[in-house]
Order: C-alpha cells, then sequence, then structure tokens
C-alpha cells in the first residue's frame, strides 16, 4: 500500500526551509565580514567583544533581517586596543625591566 503525500504541507516546508536557509547563510555572510576585519587587526579584545554581541543578538527577541543588520553595525574599530596604550605597555616592558 503507498503512502499518500499531503503535497500543499510539503510545499509549506519546502518554503519555510529555503527561507531558513537564505537567513543562514546572510548571517553567515554577515559573520565572516566582521571576524574578517577581527583578524585583519588581530585583535583578542575585538574577537571577545564580537562573540559576546553574537549572544547578545541571539538571545534578543528581534525579527531574523534584524539580527543580519545588527551583525553587520558592529564596529571592530571601536574595540581595539588604541595606540597609546599599547605604546605604552612596550614603553613600560622595554624601560622598567
Amino acid at each position: 500500500m503507498t503512502k499518500s503525500i499531503n503535497w500543499g504541507k510539503f510545499e509549506s516546508s519546502l518554503f519555510n526551509s529555503v527561507v531558513r536557509n537564505e537567513y543562514l547563510l546572510e548571517r553567515s555572510k554577515a559573520i565572516y565580514e566582521v571576524e574578517r576585519d577581527i583578524l585583519r587587526h588581530k585583535s583578542i579584545k575585538a574577537y571577545n567583544a564580537f562573540k559576546s554581541f553574537l549572544k547578545g543578538v541571539d538571545k534578543a527577541t528581534i525579527t531574523d533581517s534584524q539580527r543580519i543588520t545588527m551583525i553587520r553595525q558592529f564596529k571592530v574599530s571601536d574595540h581595539l586596543e588604541t595606540n597609546s596604550i599599547l605604546e605604552q605597555n612596550v614603553y613600560s616592558h622595554n624601560y622598567n625591566g
């Protein structure tokens, strides 16, 4: 005996699957762009800030498109160590033993 298929339900499921996969692709692309910028700066501070930020985005009660927009708006430059602090650390290390 063959089992019948509810084609309407199948079509709806397929559409939802496509929409979900499109979201996952866009999210992955947004994360990739930010992580590529973090890698360019090689900043642990920015990396940690972004990982924490992503957890907050995932917990927020917002739409998927709003999540992607928030990820794209993350500014790595806001989380970089400043040159003056780095210079102070080098000076301190070189001259204070």
